[in-house]
């Protein structure tokens, strides 16, 4: 008689030193991070911290003017702000500092997951955990001021609270309540919750069924589901009312369904070049290269002046990272497609994580996909970000693990070859993880410039005009004129400035319409006590003799809308008078 063979157990000791290895490398990655990673790096941070700012200052949701991030749910930007005015940190800072916190926390209940359905099986239990820690996207998530990093526990709690499977009808009436609030607290976090939360549904359906051998016209099923329903959408609506606007409130519009996006697979690029700007049209290859590749290289280019990483040498790291994740992306697959009967003593908890784990998956590919198709655009692929689906990524880990056990009772003594796709996410994509501080970031500056002139005029109580310095020209036909911006705040719109010179009798003699600093300093880049010098020349025809002369100054939208003064004009007013002193 044969026995199968089954994969060996560590002592509890052991275990735990294993474990705790992985959770010091994850640990430590995210300090790391945290000391490098400024606040103004990554997707969209200057309306993530601009929505942070308005949240701070005045505790209600921002309006559309006042971040591009207006349509995003609270709960994570009011947490960011108390933790502000609680510690006295930075903003941008006291977000990271969440985001650590939360990082910790779903490591935390990864740990329990792994305790609870591995018990002391250290090869499976490692390859959940592994999954999750070498992922550069989670720490792409944590290292940002974005809501996503507070989903990622939350998804995580939901998914401890589907192992539990009771056994009586109310103890799963209890856990239907909990699954709802915690999907409708996520909900306060970003509308992906609804995934959440039609993925609780189906593992409740299914999982409730099998333990109670209920049918589908059980009035108990149907009750649990009603139970669990309610409070998600009690928690919904107070998030939305809080938030504001209307359910589908977002800051890009709706198209006709383009479904090239869905079947561009460009695996030559994705394989040799997989670099953002060439894969921008393409839903899956985007998705795969910005889950295992390093994006933030590619940010870097966005926010500073470091060069685009096309260059040979790192379209060829960003491809040897695609290479080596793929068997780890096949052992997900294999999870996915495998049977949910586990025949040990954990066999009700495993089969309806597992439950639980396809339905999110599936609901959450479904909505996704539909909603880049309908609001994506060729030649950005802002709408496809693989931090769009992050939570599902500790759940990638569980699927790699049920795969890896499946295997390892039918490898017995050679099992040790499932090591082999851990270790080239370690050779390969670990490094993505660290983020590396550029060298040649954009120029800032917190100490007050010479000023020539001082001024002290605020437009929309936001952004302070402190001065200028202004000089003419050889003929005195060209007027140079250096403005000296100051805002104590993230600047969530995009502004730009003009300066108007007019005669005695309001005649427009030249202009200057332009982006602060020559085109180069967008207002969304600027940081809270920052100075920023914005030079302009405007050329002329001078008057025949000494006249007065005006210069309008002031700031407008991309719908031509200008932001006022206190004083209720929509500008400030210079004047002088050419071979005079500029300041009188």
């Amino acid at each position: 008689m044969t026995t199968q063979p089954t994969e060996p157990s560590l002592d509890s000791k052991k275990w735990w030193a294993c474990v705790l290895a992985v959770c010091l490398l994850h640990a430590g990655i995210l300090l790391y991070n945290l000391s490098n990673v400024p606040p103004t790096h990554g997707y969209d941070w200057p309306g993530h911290l601009s929505y942070l700012q308005y949240a701070a200052d005045h505790w209600r949701t921002p309006p559309p003017e006042a971040s591009a991030e207006f349509f995003n749910l609270p709960l994570y930007y009011f947490s960011a702000a108390a933790l502000h005015h609680v510690t006295g940190l930075e903003l941008g800072k006291s977000a990271q500092t969440l985001n650590v916190l939360l990082a910790l926390l779903a490591l935390g209940w990864l740990v329990a997951l792994c305790r609870r359905l591995w018990g002391r099986q250290i090869l499976p239990a490692v390859w959940l955990l592994g999954f999750y820690v070498l992922n550069p996207t989670i720490y792409r998530t944590f290292g940002m001021a974005r809501p996503e990093a507070m989903i990622i526990p939350i998804f995580l709690a939901a998914g401890w609270l589907v192992t539990l499977t009771p056994a009586t009808p109310k103890q799963w009436q209890q856990l239907a309540v909990w699954t709802g609030c915690l999907a409708g607290l996520a909900f306060g976090v970003r509308q992906w919750a609804v995934f959440l939360q039609a993925a609780c549904m189906i593992w409740l359906f299914f999982s409730y069924r099998r333990t109670l051998n209920q049918s589908i016209t059980s009035r108990g099923l149907w009750a649990c589901l009603g139970l669990q329903t309610i409070p998600f959408l009690l928690m919904a609506i107070l998030f939305l009312r809080i938030r504001g606007g209307g359910l589908l409130s977002f800051n890009a519009y709706p198209h006709w369904p383009d479904l090239r996006l869905l079947t561009r697979l460009d695996l030559p690029t994705l394989f040799s070049w997989p670099v953002r700007p060439a894969l921008d049209d393409s839903f899956w290859p985007v998705l795969y290269a910005d889950l295992w590749g390093d994006y933030w290289r590619y940010w870097r280019e966005a926010l500073g002046r470091d060069p685009m990483p096309s260059s040979p040498a790192m379209a060829a790291s960003l491809a040897r990272s695609m290479w080596a994740a793929l068997p780890v992306m096949g052992l997900t697959l294999a999870g996915l497609l495998s049977r949910n009967s586990f025949q040990d003593q954990t066999a009700r908890a495993r089969a309806a994580l597992h439950t639980f784990v396809r339905g999110l998956i599936a609901v959450s590919l479904t909505g996704y996909t539909t909603f880049a198709i309908l609001y994506s655009e060729f030649g950005k692929g802002d709408t496809v970000k693989s931090i769009y689906l992050v939570y599902l990524i500790p759940f990638g880990g569980w699927l790699c693990s049920v795969a890896v056990h499946g295997l390892a009772k039918r490898l017995g003594q050679r099992a040790w070859v499932l090591w082999l796709p851990l270790a080239l996410l370690i050779f390969f994509v670990l490094p993505n993880c660290f983020f590396l501080p550029t060298t040649n970031m954009i120029d800032r500056t917190w100490q007050k410039p010479p000023i020539q002139c001082p001024l002290d005029v605020t437009f929309g109580d936001k952004i302070d005009l402190v001065g200028y310095t202004l000089q003419s020209g050889p003929a005195e036909g060209d007027l140079s004129i250096t403005l000296v911006w100051k805002t104590d705040v993230y600047v969530g719109a995009n502004l730009k400035v003009f300066v108007h010179l007019v005669d005695k009798d309001g005649r427009l003699l030249a202009q200057s319409d332009a982006i602060p600093a020559n085109w180069l300093r967008t207002t969304p880049s600027w940081l809270p006590g920052e100075f920023i010098s914005d030079p302009h020349t405007l050329a002329f025809q001078p008057p025949a003799a000494p006249a007065p002369l005006r210069v309008f100054i002031g700031l407008y939208d991309d719908n031509n809308t200008r932001l006022f003064t206190a004083s209720g004009d929509d500008h400030a007013t210079i004047s002088f008078t050419l071979g005079q002193p500029a300041c009188k």
